[in-house]
């Protein structure tokens, strides 16, 4: 294989690589703004270290918010991808998010997760 035909494969093979992430990214998002359930969760904790930076102790109760919500979410992309078929990196959909959220209080009782009625 001369280099020229080496750069010309890498060249589409990079281009496969970039159409797969558009793809990915673009089912990512709830119209321009990239999915992140706990974002305010995340924001806060941010927040309050920005404030409290010579005591995080006072953070904690922002720390395990997040990590609750992170562990939530984490259980529903794996529910979805096991009982589903849906890739792991799948996110509900904004009118599914709403059901799954609902779920929330439940689990953080039994920690075990149940799809909504309704999906």
């Amino acid at each position: 294989m001369t280099l020229e035909e080496n750069i010309e494969k890498n060249r589409a093979h990079q281009e496969k690589l970039k159409d797969i992430q558009r793809k990915r990214d673009n089912n990512n998002t709830f119209g321009h703004v990239f999915k992140d359930p706990c974002r305010n969760e995340r924001v806060l904790s941010q927040k309050c270290i920005e404030t409290n930076r010579d005591n995080l102790g006072d953070c904690r109760d922002y720390f395990e918010n997040f990590k609750k919500c992170k562990a939530f979410w984490n259980a529903v992309q794996e529910y979805r991808a096991r009982y589903m078929k849906k890739t792991r990196f799948d996110l509900p959909k904004e009118e599914e998010y709403k059901k799954w959220k609902a779920k929330l209080p439940e689990w953080l009782e039994t920690q075990k997760i149940t799809p909504p009625d309704d999906i």
